[in-house]
């Protein structure tokens, strides 16, 4: 037998799920904040680890070389570091990956780009 909050799940992604599958061959652009937060989702069966482990393998094989997420043809400093966040908790979180965010990759990330962002600031505030 089936929970209620089982169910209900299945009620709001029903539509989703349908939406997904009529776009046929569509293409759906890519983002790290999205895929971590979904990797977030807990087995709605009551079973151990992602609903979703697709996206935990995704953040995994699209780490950038400099240890953030984020589009790698493109640099803004708020981007990176909301993907990159994201990311690590959602690694953080089950415990995998260990070698995205602990051994510094993803973690120095967000401290160099943060050292940017005070120093961009404070750049700003010295023009005004």
């Amino acid at each position: 037998m089936q929970s209620a909050h089982y169910v209900l799940v299945e009620e709001m992604t029903g539509p989703v799920r349908e939406a997904l599958r009529s776009m046929g061959s569509g293409d759906i652009s890519f983002s790290p904040y999205d895929t971590a937060w979904v990797a977030l989702v807990k087995k709605q069966d009551g079973g151990e680890g992602p609903q979703f482990p697709s996206c935990i393998d995704w953040i995994a094989k699209n780490q950038l070389r400099d240890g953030s997420w984020g589009d790698d043809a493109f640099f803004l400093v708020q981007d990176r570091l909301i993907n990159t966040c994201a990311c690590v908790i959602a690694l953080k979180t089950w415990n995998v990956h260990r070698d995205k965010c602990n051994k510094g990759r993803g973690v120095n990330s967000l401290s160099n780009n943060q050292l940017t962002i005070i120093l961009m600031m404070t750049f700003l505030m010295e023009l005004i």
